[in-house]
Parts: C-alpha cells; structure tokens; sequence
C-alpha cells in the first residue's frame, strides 16, 4: 500500500505533471469564464421585454385629457361648472426603431478615349422587431409623438364674465402650448 501511495505521489506531483495540472486548471478556468458570459447574455437579458413593456404603456387618453384639463379649469374662481373640447392637429404617432444600411457604388468606365463616371447609391432600412414566446413580433418604438393641439373650445358657467374668460384662457394657453387666439371661453346656456 505504502509503495503505491508514493508512486501516485511521484506520477501527480512531478514538475512535469505540476505544470500539465496548472495548465489543465486554467483552461477549465477559462472555460467555465465563457460559459457564465454567454450563459447572463442568452438568458439573462430581460431589457428587450422591459422596453416593449414601457412603450405599450405611453398611451395617450384623449377623453381622460379633456377631463382633467375640465377639472383644472372648474378650480379657477368664478367658473363654475366647466366642459372642455379639444382638436388635435395628429394623432399619436409612434416611431419604430429601425437599422438603415447605405451603400454607395462608384464604377468607371473607359470607352474611346472617354471616362464614364456612374454613381449608384441606396438605402435599405428595416424595422427592428422583438420576438415574444408565443411567437408574435412587436417593433420597438424608439419615440412616441404625441397628438398635436388644435385648438380648444371651454364653456363655463362664468364664460360671461371678462375676468374669468381671460383667467380660463390663460390656463388653456399654459397647458397646451397653443396661442391665446385658439383658445374659445363661451357661457354655458342657461337651463
């Protein structure tokens, strides 16, 4: 027993067998460096799901903005019972996230004495898409537009009176970024 410990002591720990183990150890070191990389990058990347996730949320509500610039609105003193219509230029646009490839060809050609310059150029743009589970492709949206205001049309309990006319289209202006002349205060009718 004692004769077969020392030659296994004698084959592993030989200066040759020393560095063959060093170098063994650094490969698999190596190895297992490139597996966890790979491994976080294939599975582990959940920033594709977190910017669709976002982008579906962004939704403009027209309804609920109209609402909440009404209730604004009917805080202004004077006012009273207010409702709000508001025109819009555009809609939502969303804009996808694309890759655009340009590619410019230059050929010259010798004919008698003559030189032919042709220049040819294109440009090839793909929208970038995100693959689900269950299969179904959704663009990234690089930026969402929002809708454009028109023009706004307030009536109010107090939309006779100059002062609160004024104030009503103050706010309006503030609110939206559109100019005073766009902006229309009227009375409500009486009931």
């Amino acid at each position: 027993m004692r004769t077969v410990f020392i030659n296994l002591k004698d084959k592993f720990f030989s200066p040759n067998c020393r560095r063959k183990n060093i170098e063994n150890l650094v490969i698999f070191l190596v190895g297992v460096v490139i597996v966890i990389i790979t491994g976080s990058y294939i599975f582990g990347n959940n920033e594709d799901k977190k910017v669709v996730e976002s982008s579906t949320n962004n939704i403009f509500d027209a309804e609920l903005f109209e609402n909440k610039l009404a209730k604004i609105l009917s805080e202004i003193k004077g006012a009273g019972n207010v409702k709000v219509m508001v025109s819009y230029h555009t809609g939502i646009e969303t804009v996808p996230l694309s890759d655009t490839k340009d590619s410019n060809t230059v050929t010259e050609e010798n004919d008698t004495g003559r030189v032919r310059k042709t220049e040819q150029s294109s440009v090839e743009t793909s929208i970038i898409f995100n693959q689900e589970k269950s299969g179904n492709k959704i663009p990234y949206i690089s930026k969402t537009i929002m809708p454009v205001v028109e023009g706004v049309i307030v009536t109010c309990d107090g939309g006779g009176d100059e002062t609160v006319r004024a104030n009503m289209i103050k706010a309006v202006t503030v609110i939206t970024g559109i100019s005073a002349d766009k902006v229309q205060v009227f009375p409500k009718k009486n009931k």
